[in-house]
């Protein structure tokens, strides 16, 4: 499953499955899987938003 998260502040390298790192930029909105998308949200990177 995935969650859609709004970037809060400079995050650390976000990996995707390609290996490659994922861009991010503040104030932006990702879709990202359940496992990183916690993480961020634990460490207060990231808050989840709902897609209306």
């Amino acid at each position: 499953m995935s969650v859609t998260v709004e970037i809060l502040r400079e995050t650390p390298p976000i990996y995707q499955d390609s290996g490659y790192p994922l861009e991010t930029e503040v104030g932006k909105r990702y879709v990202l899987d359940d496992e990183m998308a916690a993480k961020l949200i634990q460490h207060k990177y990231a808050r989840a938003v709902s897609e209306e």
